[in-house]
């Protein structure tokens, strides 16, 4: 491998006599300036060859020259310089400096160039020992580097190259040195950094503004730093020159930034790991954090190297330190970890070591926390975990934290990072609330949102007995919204809500929080053993729009459902409940409940139910459930036109059936009225007449009493068919009144029914009415003859009536014998015989109610029987 190189000597003034580069002419002047004489030489002295190392203006180059007195030439003070000019890239990167020292010194005083070869042996750089090395050392790589010059110093050019074998790149690029300076030397207006001369020469020196040192032996100053003596035996007397070792070298790679005080570091470093590593030094370590704090780039790489010792110190320290030293070495553990570098195991050690310590001496842990000032110094949360847990095992924990021994931050502060110490206040603090509600509401109270939140997160899980109260609204008021879900959810899973102690602070905070749909859900799922009854019955009292979700959840126990539905309709007011009552399905469950209790306000409920959208057919079923005393109690107007309107059409006759028969006398006499109201038109009337006359003895009693009504209203409305059962009922009426004129009117109304509209035979009505009628005629009462004169226009006397009711059996297919009973039961027998007989027709009609009679079942007087014989064969 060759380089390029220069030759300069003595040619009619000193000239470059050969050259293998052309340089840029600022660079050439300056190869030209320095390949000469390194200053005046008095008159006969002369002087050993001498090493010159710079590097060009351009920067591109690095010049390495070694200087001979040329004593052939013409004139005194020539010289003859070969230079060995390296690209600059080449001489940072690669340990040229050894290379191109040899070659020169191994050339001679001629014109021959000087050559590189990289296979040629490299042998060893002696030792520097008679040398101000340790002074060298300190003003080059120790303190602020100023240029140097060093006079009468022995060892010149082993010093040298070993300097430039440690030189990182930046310093190997633009440090320049002269080994035989006659006078101070400049490059591109700066003193060399470093030059040699002799003792003899000082005055030359006389401005020089930089550092001076004394090369005698016997002169060598005490090291002014504990690193000297170590970095120059590295760098002079090692056998492999080197600043720092290569592990530290690899870790800190201060070579390649430049950084110089990444040196002093790398030193500090070094010096500290050896005593961690070697002395277990808990100290040392948190030295090395520092640097690693100093270090952020590196923070990562440095760490690594540092674990495994930091890990077993951290084992350690507990039993090797004083109580007093631990602390500071685990607190300043935790403090110089700003990088979080710690790993999560790590992390665990420490604070499992603190708390070992803590439990030890409780007293001297509060000490020590109660040193540091929260407002200026950041302290480490895993520091108060370590400590906040070992207090959680300490025996008399409230009058060690809570006797005014440490101030309320550092109160928060033992709350937010250790969840067992907060576990442990609530625990040890049941009995207590008050005085604990009171000091955490000043912890809380704390302008620090982080540990507050923190605080709130570790006390909450623990709120589980009605004493901790005050601390659970302590903790609502401070939380924020998620917060405040999961205080509440705690507050269910711990309690299932069963001390009444926390409903109105619970509801409050639900209001504060909007919460009501979330704490209705808590209240469902924890529910254990109805526990929870008595808040959610307040919770849907305050909110009733949330009892339709209640009811219908598959959650909630039977019993819960009844306690809370009975309560509901208990308290809430008229207003709420008519919207409940919209609620169909709903209000048919509550009701449902209702019903199935002795004990509840029917009245009201009855009320609701005609106020609600429920079916007919649903209302009908629940009423049919009440007791006749309750059912009196309903205001009668609203029952009368609800069982009047379910009269119209209905379908559950047994509710009705059941509800009719347990009204009172005013009702059904109300409701008998309105049914049979002349201005009132209702379907199926004979349908609801056959219920109302199965319906229970109050009913039946109003309808005799106002059956004189109830027959006009049949009368007129029934249709020309009637069955069995209507004829009957209608009759049986008739009899079971006992006012005389109201029976009266009854058997005028259904004779004239029979008469005129019905189209089935009628005898069984005319049977039972027309005897009561052609009574009235016969003694005369005026008040029914009115009546019958209106239905019967034609009538004027008795013998009308006999001759009309004959005539409309004659005129129709009639019961024969039917008529044959009806003027016996009047009383006129003889006189209709008598009538019949005269005719061919009336015979006949005789003779087909002696058949009819034959095959009946009719029991007549033999008298009857023997008379209606004789017209058998006329």
């Amino acid at each position: 491998m060759s380089y390029n190189f220069q030759i300069h000597k003595y040619k009619n003034g000193h000239q470059l006599t050969a050259s293998s580069i052309q340089l840029e002419r600022i660079d050439q002047d300056m190869v030209d300036r320095l390949s000469d004489i390194s200053g005046q030489l008095r008159p006969g002295e002369t002087f050993d060859p001498y090493f010159t190392f710079y590097p060009v203006p351009s920067e591109n180059f690095f010049v390495v020259a070694r200087t001979w007195q040329d004593l052939s030439a013409p004139r005194a003070g020539c010289v003859l310089t070969k230079s060995i000019i390296f690209k600059i890239d080449e001489w940072e990167t690669e340990n040229l400096a050894l290379l191109a020292f040899n070659s020169l010194r191994e050339s001679s005083l001629d014109l021959n160039p000087p050559s590189i070869h990289s296979h040629q042996q490299i042998k060893p750089i002696p030792q520097v020992t008679n040398a101000p090395i340790g002074e060298l050392t300190e003003a080059l790589f120790l303190e602020q580097r100023k240029p140097i010059v060093i006079f009468d110093c022995k060892e010149v050019e082993t010093l040298v190259i070993r300097l430039y074998s440690v030189f990182w790149p930046s310093l190997k690029r633009s440090f320049a040195t002269c080994t035989y300076s006659l006078a101070p030397r400049s490059i591109s207006n700066r003193p060399f950094d470093l030059q040699f001369s002799t003792n003899n020469m000082r005055t030359r020196f006389s401005d020089w503004v930089g550092r001076r040192i004394d090369g005698a032996v016997d002169s060598r100053k005490i090291a002014r730093h504990h690193w000297t003596n170590d970095l120059a035996a590295r760098i002079f007397q090692s056998d492999h020159p080197s600043v720092i070792d290569e592990k530290t070298s690899a870790v800190f790679n201060f070579e390649s930034s430049g950084n110089e005080n990444l040196l002093r570091i790398s030193l500090l470093w070094e010096e500290l790991y050896i005593r961690a590593t070697r002395d277990s030094s808990p100290l040392a370590i948190l030295g090395l954090l520092d640097i690693i704090n100093s270090q952020p780039g590196q923070a990562n790489v440095l760490y690594q190297t540092l674990e495994t010792i930091i890990k077993r110190n951290v084992s350690t320290a507990l039993n090797n330190l004083d109580n007093q030293e631990a602390w500071q070495f685990y607190s300043g553990l935790l403090l110089k970890h700003k990088s979080k570098l710690m790993g999560r195991e790590m992390m665990t050690e420490v604070q499992q070591a603190i708390k070992s310590l803590t439990v030890l001496d409780p007293k001297s842990a509060l000490n020590f926390i109660s040193d540091f000032s929260p407002s200026i110094e950041r302290i480490p949360a895993l520091l108060f975990a370590g400590i906040g847990d070992g207090l959680a095992k300490a025996p008399f924990i409230q009058k060690i934290i809570f006797d005014k021994k440490i101030s309320d931050k550092l109160g928060l502060l033992l709350l937010a990072t250790s969840s067992d110490f907060a576990e442990s206040v609530m625990t040890r603090f049941e009995y207590s609330s008050n005085s604990l509600s009171t000091i955490i509401e000043r912890c809380l109270s704390l302008r620090d949102e982080k540990s507050v939140s923190r605080a709130i997160n570790n006390l909450y899980p623990h709120i589980s007995s009605f004493a901790h109260k005050s601390v659970a609204e302590t903790l609502l008021r401070n939380a924020n919204s998620e917060q405040h879900r999961h205080i509440l959810k705690a507050i269910a899973e711990n309690t299932s809500f069963e001390y009444r102690e926390f409903d109105d602070l619970i509801l409050k905070s639900a209001i504060s929080y909007e919460s009501f749909w979330f704490l209705l859900d808590l209240i469902i799922e924890n529910n254990r053993d109805g526990k929870s009854d008595e808040l959610l019955i307040k919770l849907l009292y305050a909110h009733p729009g949330m009892i339709r979700k209640f009811y219908f959840d598959n959650r909630i126990q039977s019993s819960t459902r009844e306690k809370v539905c009975v309560e509901l309709f208990k308290n809430l007011n008229n207003e709420t409940l008519i919207v409940l009552a919209k609620d169909s399905k709903l209000f048919l469950g509550i009701c449902e409940i209702l019903i199935s209790k002795k004990h509840f306000d029917r009245v009201k409920l009855a009320e609701l139910l005609f106020l609600s959208d429920i079916s007919e057919e649903s209302i009908l079923d629940i009423l049919s459930q009440f007791t006749s005393k309750a059912l009196s109690s309903i205001a009668s107007e609203r029952l009368v036109d609800f069982l009047v309107k379910c009269f119209d059409d209905y379908e559950n006759a047994n509710s009705l059936k059941s509800i009719l028969s347990k009204l009172d006398r005013i009702v059904a006499n109300s409701l008998v009225l309105i049914v049979f109201d002349s201005n009132k038109s209702l379907s199926r009337l004979s349908s609801i007449f056959e219920l109302l006359m199965t319906s229970g003895v109050e009913v039946k009693y109003s309808l005799i009493e106002h059956v004189d009504l109830v027959s006009e209203k049949l009368a007129d409305k029934l249709p020309g068919k009637l069955n069995v059962n209507i004829v009957g009922y209608w009759i049986s009426l008739m009899y079971a009144s006992k006012d005389v004129e109201k029976q009266s009117k009854a058997a005028i109304y259904i004779l004239g029914y029979g008469f005129n509209k019905s189209q089935a035979d009628p005898t069984e009505l005319i049977l039972a009415s027309f005897p009561l009628t052609y009574e009235i005629f016969r003694q005369g009462r005026n008040f029914a003859q009115k009546l019958a004169y209106w239905v019967f226009s034609d009538w004027d006397k008795c013998k009308t009536l006999r001759h009309d009711l004959i005539e409309r059996y004659l005129e129709s297919n009639w019961s024969r014998l039917g008529l044959i009973q009806i003027a016996q039961k009047s009383g006129i027998l003889k006189e209709t015989v008598s009538i019949l007989s005269d005719t061919k027709k009336g015979k006949k009609f005789l003779r087909q109610a002696n058949e009819e009679l034959r095959i009946s079942k009719v029991k007549l007087p033999k008298p009857i029987i023997k008379m209606l014989n004789k017209f058998e064969n006329d």
